[in-house]
């Protein structure tokens, strides 16, 4: 019964994702990331957009400018890091991220309203 409830909660969610992304994208777009739409990049007072980046060793969540690159700790948005917030391991490009997908972002609690999905590369 448990297998069965986890299923479902699975089949439910890839629906919801599913809705979300056909109502921000037209069908010849193609996901590659996320931007967090509230509140904007600290370190460029608002100007920039933060990417929704993870950790491609531990999974953890941090924002990156669009502007400028730099890394931003979600968890105390003021504070701009150069290592991953949640192993400390050490990040300069794009290449060393990975994008946050959108079932993570939904398990770490963002609501659909709070992110917005966009197409051109971002990501190695």
């Amino acid at each position: 019964m448990a297998l069965f409830y986890r299923r479902q909660q699975s089949l439910a969610a890839e629906l919801a994702s599913a809705a979300f992304l056909r109502s921000h994208l037209s069908p010849m777009s193609e996901i590659t990331h996320y931007t967090l739409k509230l509140p904007r990049c600290p370190c460029c007072r608002g100007e920039g957009a933060l990417i929704l980046a993870c950790c491609p060793r531990c999974r953890a969540l941090f924002g990156v400018c669009d502007e400028t690159g730099e890394m931003v700790d979600l968890r105390r948005p003021e504070v701009i890091a150069f290592a991953c917030p949640g192993c400390a391991q050490p990040m300069a490009t794009f290449a060393d991220m990975a994008p946050a997908s959108y079932a993570q972002l939904r398990a770490s609690g963002y609501a659909d309203s709070q992110i917005s999905a966009q197409s051109g590369r971002v990501f190695n």
